[in-house]
């Protein structure tokens, strides 16, 4: 873990915050560049949800009649949601 946090030290030092800060989400701007066939992909890291916001988005876009909930069971329990 050590290493981790001295890489991200080293970039930021020497490339700049940008380079290990996440930028803030906007999913209006994100969903505009979604279709059919391209979705939406949110690769979490511990700690992050992004859930709420993608159900208050749902809500304000009226699309609460199209979200769709799949659930993954395994060794861990995977919730997916969709707005078809």
């Amino acid at each position: 873990m050590q290493v981790i946090f001295a890489v991200i030290d080293f970039v930021s030092e020497n490339l700049g915050p940008e380079f290990v800060e996440s930028p803030p989400v906007q999913l209006p701007t994100l969903y505009k560049d979604t279709s059919n066939t391209i979705p939406l992909i949110f690769i979490l890291s511990p700690g992050s949800d992004p859930m709420s916001s993608f159900l208050r988005f749902a809500k304000e876009m009226n699309y609460m009649d199209r979200l769709v909930n799949i659930m993954i069971t395994g060794a861990k329990t995977i919730s997916l949601y969709s707005i078809i």
